[in-house]
């Protein structure tokens, strides 16, 4: 159900598929919210994360960043569990 500009409730198709997407993937899409808390190291995890995106994987920043954000918010992050596996596809695919 919707509201459309008379606030009556119509059917309405929905903007977003939420079954079966985790709660990140549906505050991103529908509430258009950024699905990470900002704290200290949330700098550090976003310049890491384009530095594997854009594939510098043997970049001596980015595996100092790696390093430190380990330390800081351990290896088990699903962002950087993420990165990990957006790594190691990148290598299978360079090889």
């Amino acid at each position: 159900m919707g509201v459309n500009i008379n606030e009556k409730s119509v059917a309405a198709i929905p903007i977003f598929e939420s079954y079966a997407r985790t709660n990140a993937d549906t505050l991103e899409a529908v509430m258009h919210v950024n699905p990470t808390p900002k704290f200290d190291e949330s700098k550090l995890l976003m310049e890491y994360a384009t530095l594997v995106e854009q594939g510098n994987l043997n970049d001596e920043k980015l595996q100092q960043l790696e390093h430190q954000l380990i330390k800081k918010i351990g290896e088990d992050h699903p962002e950087l569990i993420r990165l990990e596996l957006v790594k190691r596809r990148r290598k299978i695919l360079e090889s």
